[in-house]
């Protein structure tokens, strides 16, 4: 007896889709994962705070690890988004003239928790004065400073530091991410902006990560006609740097 006909997509019949095709093909992906992932933890959240009644210690934890594991997943389905849209170029961008950091504060927010979890020392050094307005989209500029400070808390053991340092230089506005982790290897340095790379410290301190997070720094902050670069030694830090151009050099 003849099988029904099916259809196999290419990527599983073993060939692979053009990139557009694959593009599409993650892009439908992730927005499919995003619902059920943000119900999860919708769930998850109401039970941590006790919304359906009290919780004992050990269910709690039980209940946090669930939730930190489901925020990570969420984490990598937004970098596969955000990746997939800037290869095809249809990665939206909101422009306006906004405070940097007003968006900061908001990024460091969401950190709070696994901060004070590893009993990390965070320190915030913002200049005495306002400083001036950044053409930028704010949800894009979150989303590269809070790749930068995941990255910081990821790789900085318990009881380590991290200063996030914010600053005019010249006619541009520079954020810096320090922290006293476990450093890049000189000898895999070059391609720490590139897709899916992760150094091989970093893979045996924290098996999960995507290795999309600076790739998506990157390309926010050069679209924004940005600049980022870092320092490291290993076993010591590293320190990331991102320049915005101001209102008034932007025009």
């Amino acid at each position: 007896m003849t099988p029904p006909h099916t259809t196999v997509p290419p990527a599983i019949a073993g060939q692979l889709l053009p990139d557009d095709a694959q593009s599409e093909f993650i892009t439908i992906v992730a927005h499919q994962l995003r619902t059920p992932l943000s119900a999860v933890k919708w769930v998850l959240r109401m039970l941590i705070d006790g919304d359906v009644g009290e919780l004992t210690p050990e269910q709690k934890s039980l209940l946090l690890k669930g939730y930190q594991s489901n925020e990570r997943m969420i984490n990598l389905v937004n970098d596969m988004l955000n990746v997939s849209l800037i290869e095809s170029g249809r990665l939206p961008y909101r422009f306006g003239d906004h405070q940097l950091e007003d968006v900061l504060q908001r990024a460091l927010f969401d950190f709070i928790g696994p901060i004070q979890r590893k009993k990390i020392t965070l320190v915030l050094n913002e200049p005495p004065k306002k400083l001036p307005l950044v053409h930028m989209d704010p949800d894009r500029i979150r989303t590269a400073v809070q790749n930068l400070i995941d990255n910081a808390v990821e790789y900085t053991p318990p009881g380590g530091r991290i200063t996030v340092a914010l600053k005019k230089t010249g006619r541009d506005v520079e954020i810096a991410v320090q922290d006293s982790g476990i450093g890049i290897p000189a000898d895999q340095q070059k391609k720490i902006f590139t897709r899916f790379f992760r150094g091989e410290n970093a893979i045996r301190t924290e098996t999960d990560g995507s290795g999309l997070g600076l790739f998506v720094v990157s390309s926010i902050i050069t679209k924004h006609g940005g600049r980022v670069w870092f320092e490291s030694q290993e076993n010591k830090g590293t320190t990331f740097h991102c320049t915005l151009p101001t209102t008034a050099n932007a025009h």
